[in-house]
C-alpha cells in the first residue's frame, strides 16, 4: 500500500475509492475495502481508501475528545493489510468541511483520480450532510464519477461499526468484540476501554505503553 500525504495525487493511477476515518479498522471496514478492492479489479482501475489524520469532529469541535480505538498510525498499518493499493491521508480543514457533496466529489476526481466511489451504507460527507445517495449518484453523473452503494457487514448480533464497538467497550461485553475486529486488535481494543475507566485517553498514550500494557491485559 502506498500513504499518500502531501504530494500530488496527480501522481497516483485512476482508482476506484471509499471515505472513512476508519477507526479500528474493524471488520465493517475491511468488509467495505474489500467492495472497494473488488470493483477496481473488475473495472481494470486501483483501489484507494480516503482517510483523515485527525477526526474531522476535533477540527469543528476544538474542545471534542474522540474515543479511538487505534492511533493514526495504528491505523495506517492496519489498512495496509488489507490488500488496498493506496491510502490517501487528506488534512481535514475548516475549509475542507465548508464544501458541498458535489464539490469535494470533484475534487477527488480532479486532484486524486478517483474515477468511482464505493459509499458506505450508512455515510454521508459534504458541508451539513444533507445529501442522500442519490443525490451522490446524480452528482457523479455530471462529474463522470460512479457511485457505488457498499453491502453493509452484519453479524446476528449486531451491524458492526466503530460506534458499536466503543459500546461495547463501555457496556463491558468485551467478549463480543472477536466478532467486529481482528484478533491482533483485541487486547489494543480492550486496553482503550480499561484506560477510558481510567480517565486516559488511548491516543495521550504513547506506543511502546500500549504495548507493553497490553501484556496485563
Amino acid at each position: 500500500m502506498q500513504l499518500c500525504s502531501g504530494i500530488s495525487g496527480k501522481e497516483l493511477l485512476p482508482s476506484v475509492a471509499t471515505i472513512g476515518f476508519f477507526d479500528g479498522v474493524h471488520r465493517g471496514h475491511r468488509f467495505l475495502i474489500e467492495q472497494v478492492c473488488k470493483a477496481a479489479a473488475a473495472r481494470g482501475l486501483a483501489s484507494s481508501v480516503i482517510t483523515f489524520p485527525v477526526h474531522p469532529r476535533k477540527v469543528m469541535q476544538p474542545g471534542f475528545h474522540p474515543e479511538l480505538l487505534t492511533t493514526c498510525d495504528e491505523k495506517v498499518a492496519l489498512l495496509a493489510g488489507t490488500g488496498v493499493d493506496y491510502c490517501v491521508m487528506l488534512d481535514f480543514t475548516l475549509d475542507l468541511a465548508r464544501l458541498s457533496a458535489k464539490q469535494f466529489m470533484a475534487a477527488l476526481k480532479q486532484d486524486y483520480q478517483v474515477q468511482a466511489l464505493v459509499i458506505g451504507y450508512d455515510h454521508r460527507f459534504g458541508h451539513n450532510r444533507s445529501e442522500s445517495f442519490d443525490d451522490y449518484v446524480r452528482y457523479g453523473r455530471e462529474l463522470g464519477m460512479e457511485v457505488i452503494l457498499a453491502q453493509a457487514y452484519s453479524t446476528d448480533a449486531m451491524t458492526v461499526s466503530s460506534s458499536a464497538v466503543r459500546r461495547l467497550l463501555l457496556e463491558g461485553k468485551e467478549e463480543y468484540i472477536p466478532l467486529v475486529v481482528e484478533s491482533h486488535l483485541h487486547r489494543v481494543v480492550k486496553l482503550a476501554g480499561k484506560y477510558k475507566n481510567r480517565g486516559v485517553l488511548l491516543e495521550d498514550l504513547r506506543l511502546s505503553d500500549r504495548q507493553s500494557m497490553c501484556q496485563r491485559f
